[in-house]
């Protein structure tokens, strides 16, 4: 629970977490894999409760190997260690020589490092977050105080809340995921091309509509016939509306259904995959495929 809440904190806060239970399969031992994330990594989270962990063939924890390669390698550490007067339940308590290696991990960390302790998940959570946007302010990262989406979040609700009168704002779902976004851009892309069709279907009967309003005010509509296509601004008035702007709709298309199979994509290389989304990307796929085959320009 506690590394699942943090995980999901640091998601928030917009940056790329790496932790064992978001891996998908590998043909590398479990050990291989850590280190090599931790190589690439530019912070390193150690959270440290009461039991020591899988041991490598050395004897050390693979948290504890991966901990000396962080700082081997001149990465930023932040240590978080669990409150010992904070109750846990015996079974996740180590005991015998397990006890002791953790204890002695523990002085190690203590000694190195200003060490943060914590109690609950939501505790847990919350120094993580904060000692991460200290860091990044530290560093110089502009603006990294924007990175807090959940906060980012409520203030637009309250600015969308605060618009007068509120019988005409627009809808707005704060908690709406990114296929539901998709699903509504869509649906407002078709509200347009039907919108296109009535101008189309105007545009069409112009030459006929403008014929029968010269016969109602008694002029001779074969007159119209007499002004060359190019002088007559009837006939050109919407151009651009009726020819160019399905260009634009059809780019449109294309960009959101690969949004749609790119966000799927990765949602396979970072969560739990399930059939929904196995069903949503054979549909994405299949509307990338037709996006493509309709992207063709209307010159």
């Amino acid at each position: 629970m506690h590394r699942a809440r943090t995980i999901d904190a640091l998601r928030a806060l917009a940056v790329h977490v790496e932790a064992m239970e978001l891996w998908l399969a590998k043909p590398d031992d479990p050990l291989t894999v850590c280190l090599d994330l931790v190589g690439k990594c530019d912070v390193y989270v150690c959270v440290v409760a009461q039991r020591y962990g899988s041991e490598t063939a050395d004897g050390l924890s693979y948290t504890e190997t991966e901990y000396d390669l962080a700082v081997e390698a001149g990465k930023a550490v932040l240590v978080f260690i669990s409150d010992d007067d904070h109750p846990i339940p015996p079974k996740f308590v180590d005991k015998g020589e397990a006890a002791t290696k953790l204890d002695r991990f523990k002085a190690r960390l203590r000694d190195r490092h200003l060490v943060t302790s914590f109690t609950t998940a939501e505790d847990l959570a919350h120094r993580v977050v904060e000692s991460v946007r200290g860091l990044l302010h530290e560093r110089g990262v502009k603006d990294a105080e924007l990175l807090d989406l959940r906060d980012f979040w409520d203030k637009i609700e309250s600015q969308w809340e605060a618009l007068d009168p509120p019988d005409l704002r627009v809808d707005f779902v704060k908690e709406a995921d990114p296929l539901q976004l998709l699903t509504g851009l869509e649906e407002q892309i078709a509200g347009i091309e039907n919108f296109h069709r009535v101008i189309s279907e105007s545009y069409g009967r112009l030459e006929s509509d403008l014929h029968e309003f010269l016969g109602r005010i008694g002029c001779d509509p074969a007159k119209i016939d007499e002004v060359p296509y190019y002088e007559n601004p009837f006939y050109s008035r919407d151009w651009e509306w009726v020819t160019l702007f399905p260009n634009r709709l059809r780019t449109c298309e294309l960009l959101l259904a690969q949004m749609r199979v790119k966000w799927l994509e990765e949602i396979g290389q970072t969560e739990r995959w399930t059939p929904e989304h196995e069903r949503h990307l054979r549909e994405a796929k299949r509307a990338l495929q037709r996006a493509v085959s309709q992207a063709v320009l209307i010159d």
